[in-house]
């Protein structure tokens, strides 16, 4: 915006008597003088411009209720800012004060005032003046002390000091007697003044990530405490606070409260506090799990739900997707319990869309036919599949049909001790009922044993929860669900996402709010999951688009999908975008509206004339192998595949003079990979391949996919050769060979080269005598610091941040932005148990290739981009301790979106 449209826009709000102005996000470097004249005005934001100072005019503005100046540049306020005293709201976040004037204390309307992000190193006497201040938000500054005068703040409900250096608190801290929320999280505090004790109001106090190490006898005086955090601190609770219990790592919840759901225990305690508080308080259990049932199509899976259901027999067509019944009135542990029935189709084209259900709060039962062996039967296909998704919920296998031919016998024993999450097997008959009233118990029985199926639920999450089950609606956007929470008065907006997350689990909605990819996606929740599954069956069987080997317009759907469901272009893109979410369609480069499913690609593959003997060779074997890994994978790389050369288990991709043929064994579950082209550029396109299946190996949990290197007549272990390098072994016979191979010239054939690791500094009496010089204090003392993760990871990280200060190229941003996330790696990897050592050796090893190309004197946007998906992608898989470091990879992917 320019100044003179700037000027315009004011004398027009003057003239107009405007009460509100908003003037956010348009580039304002300076905030004209005629500002001051707007005497009407209640309202004005100015936030995410780039304003370094305030003119004094601002004074004049005696109406003004919120002044929000958030995300601009200032490091100053005028004194003026003090004759504001209509001011109820101040926001000043995300600037560079390191200071509050004195004349902050005249604000004595003032009730929030917000200052997070900043660089604030000591607050004003002055502050205690503010009485009528509800809310000081102060997170992320460099606080080392807080003055006395804070205790004069009689009005202070929330004070939030996330992330300071606050070594200690003064003792008047304990006379803000309307204190209920205390967060001081990420500090340096090692003792509590007794006078915490007297905060009555208290409900809340995290104290996690700190140094403390009191016995904290004093809060047994806070008879109000819902939410008490000492995640990662050396205390623990005393006896005396017997009316609080343990959840987790180290929140304590008021001992009355039922425990709180698995999902809810690495959430930060802002997000716990919520979930109790929400409905005063009120909990309901939730009395309700899933059952899913699996198994190849034809097995009987329907008839064995509606006898169930019914207790009598019904022959039952083939399902379209997945079906889901209610089955209500079961009695477990003397509650009247729900159970939510999810009836999957078998074909083994639907699989990609089913890993999307299956979650962890459920039973499975997986039918098998009896008529059919074990082979054929594919039982260890399914155990591993659910075993993926299911994590360790219980599986109950059951024989249908046992009144036909009896083919199927299993090994029990065998089958249990490999897969221990089996609670037994069981032969039905849906056509004379036989073994259903066994079947029926023992689910009962399960159900009973599920930890959360009792889980409290405030009970205004509850009456929401019904409001969308009855829903005839098939979607409805997200702002759509944020209106019917504020009718259960549900208004914060952490609550609002917690909770969406929830449903999301227990399956009532689908949302995927972390998916950057579809906008439409992210900003709508399906109620319905068959409406989404039944429109993919339609297209996944439709024999037209069979015939046009699985392209299709998006004008197509109009004629593939029937009117009454999927009535008008918006449903049809948005069924276009879910199938991209599952990776089961992409768009075709050369027109503007057609896509491709490659499951309905042809089999038949085309004479290539490949010279495999002069490929370069990589192969991935697997335990099972699901047809959409390799769907999946060409969906993946669909931006690089070679005129259009692909078939249902092969594909030809080509970047930058060099191609690849990729191709899967489905039976002999092998992917193999041979890359052609320049020696010395090749294994670029190894890499990229590599990723792309290793993203889809991660988003299959449990899944066995071992990579080899292949060696004259046998396939060398990957994993082998560079546990052998780390260990300094160059050589070694492997099985089937009667000759030594060379451990790095295998290594070397496939993966990147490495950059040449730092000297380690000489330091001789605090000089420097060799090597490469330590750039800063952190480095020098990371060596000494003690290592609980990875040493090698500790290592790994250790030469990155001299790379990253020797990178004279890398812009200043962007190595404070590469430090702070090796910080917090380093952070993670000095307080993980060892069991997580080789999640964060990935980490390490993704953050150092991306440094690498970050630092080489071209960075290549393309590169760097996979090995930021793939720290992304391990830090998810480390969940709530790597949130930092997920924060960090966003600001990181902006600089990347600038490269050329």
């Amino acid at each position: 915006m320019t100044k003179t449209e700037l000027l315009a826009i004011i004398r027009q709000a003057k003239e107009e008597q405007w009460l509100e102005l908003n003037l956010s996000g348009q580039g304002i470097t300076e905030l004209p003088p005629e500002i001051g004249q707007l005497q009407a005005l209640q309202n004005l934001h100015l936030t995410f411009n780039q304003l370094s100072q305030l003119p004094s005019e601002i004074g004049q503005l005696q109406a003004l209720q919120s002044l929000d100046l958030g995300k601009n540049q200032l490091n100053h306020l005028p004194f003026e800012i003090g004759r504001l005293q209509a001011l109820q709201l101040l926001d000043l976040y995300e600037n560079q004060f390191s200071h509050l004037p004195p004349e902050i204390g005249r604000l004595q309307a003032l009730q929030e005032l917000n200052l997070w992000e900043n660089q604030i190193n000591h607050l004003p006497p002055e502050i205690g003046q503010l009485q009528a201040l509800q809310t000081l938000n102060l997170w992320q500054n460099q606080l080392s002390h807080l003055p006395p005068e804070i205790g004069q703040l009689q009005a202070l409900q929330n004070l939030n000091l996330w992330q300071n250096q606050l070594s200690h608190l003064p003792p008047e801290i304990g006379q803000l007697q309307a204190l209920q929320r205390l967060d001081l999280e990420k500090n340096q505090i090692s003792h509590l003044p007794p006078e915490i004790g007297q905060l009555q109001a208290l409900q809340f106090i995290d104290l996690s990530n700190n140094l403390l190490n009191d016995d904290l006898t004093f809060l047994t005086t806070l008879k109000n405490l819902r939410v008490l955090d000492l995640r990662n601190t050396f205390t623990a609770l005393p006896p005396t606070l017997a009316r609080l219990k343990k959840q987790g790592d180290g929140i304590y919840i008021p001992r009355h409260s039922p425990n709180l759901p698995e999902e809810f225990l690495g959430n930060n305690s802002w997000k716990i506090y919520d979930y109790l508080s929400e409905g005063k308080g009120q909990l309901l259990p939730l009395n309700e799990a899933k059952l899913l049932l699996l198994g190849d199509g034809t097995v009987g899976k329907s008839s064995l739900v509606h006898y169930l259901l019914h207790n009598k027999f019904a022959r039952k067509t083939k399902t379209e997707g997945i079906d889901r019944l209610p089955w209500k009135g079961l009695t477990v542990n003397g509650q009247q319990i729900r159970l939510n029935i999810w009836d999957f189709g078998g074909q083994e084209i639907l699989h990609a869309t089913h890993q999307f259900f299956l979650t962890k709060r459920s039973v499975y039962i997986l039918v098998l036919d009896a008529r059919h062996g074990e082979q054929e039967s594919r039982l260890e296909y399914w155990l591993k599949l659910i075993q993926s998704f299911g994590g360790d919920s219980p599986v109950l296998v059951v024989t249908n049909k046992t009144d036909e031919e009896h083919r199927l016998t299993l090994n029990h024993r065998f089958l249990q001790e490999k897969y221990p999450n089996i609670i037994g097997f069981y032969p039905t008959s849906c056509r004379t009922g036989a073994g259903i009233a066994e079947l029926k118990a023992r689910i009962i029985d399960t159900v009973a044993t599920l930890p959360h199926i009792h889980d409290p639920m405030p009970a205004s999450w509850f009456k929401l929860k019904k409001s969308l089950e009855k829903s005839k609606e098939n979607y409805l956007s997200y702002e759509a669900y944020q209106a019917l929470c504020a009718k259960q008065k549900i208004t914060a907006t952490d609550s609002q996402n917690t909770l969406c997350g929830f449903l999301h689990d227990l399956g009532i909605v689908l949302n995927f709010r972390d998916d950057n990819r579809f906008d439409r996606l992210r900003e709508t929740n399906v109620l319905n999951p068959e409406w989404v599954t039944n429109a993919a069956y339609k297209l996944l069987n439709n024999v037209e688009l069979c015939k046009n080997h699985g392209v299709f317009s998006k004008s197509d759907l109009a004629n593939l999908l029937d009117a009454k469901n999927y009535p008008s272009p918006k449903e049809h893109q948005f069924i276009i975008d879910m199938l991209q979410k599952f990776e089961m369609c992409f768009p075709l480069a050369d027109t503007a509206s057609d896509y491709l499913i490659p499951q309905l690609l042809p089999n038949n593959e085309p004479d290539l004339g490949w010279d495999k003997a002069n490929s370069l060779r990589f192969e991935y074997h697997y335990d099972i192998l699901p047809h959409s890994v390799f769907s999946r994978c060409i969906v993946r790389l669909h931006e690089i595949i070679s005129q259009k050369t692909y078939w249902r288990t092969g594909v030809v991709l080509q970047l930058d003079g060099n191609k690849a043929l990729v191709t899967a064994d489905i039976e002999d579950k092998k992917i193999f990979i041979w890359v052609s082209g320049n020696p010395a550029t090749r294994r670029e396109l190894l890499a990229i391949i590599r990723k792309e299946l290793q993203h889809i190996h991660r988003t299959i949990k449990g899944l066995s996919a071992k990579a080899r290197i292949p060696h004259e007549d046998i396939t060398v272990d990957y994993q082998h050769l560079l546990f052998l390098e780390s260990i300094g072994q160059t050589s070694y016979f492997p099985e089937g060979l009667k000759e030594e191979i060379q451990v790095q010239a295998l290594l070397s054939g496939v993966d990147l080269p490495k950059t040449q690791p730092p000297q380690p500094a000489v330091i001789f009496n605090g000089d420097y005598i060799a090597g490469d010089k330590p750039m800063s204090t952190v480095t020098q003392n990371f060596t000494s610091s003690t290592i609980h993760g990875s040493v090698l990871a500790a290592e790994t990280i250790s030469n990155c941040l001299n790379t990253v200060q020797q990178a004279d190229d890398t812009s200043p941003d962007l190595k404070a932005v590469l430090n702070e996330l090796l910080e917090n790696i380093k952070a993670l990897n000095n307080q993980a148990p060892t069991t997580q050592a080789p999640l964060i050796e990935t980490l390490s090893r993704e953050t150092e290739t991306l440094i690498t190309e970050i630092a080489s004197p071209q960075p290549r946007k393309r590169y760097a981009l996979l090995s930021l998906e793939g720290i992304k992608e391990a830090a998810i898989s480390l969940e709530a301790a790597a949130t930092p470091i997920l924060a960090v990879a966003e600001k990181i992917g902006g600089f990347l979106q600038t490269m050329g």
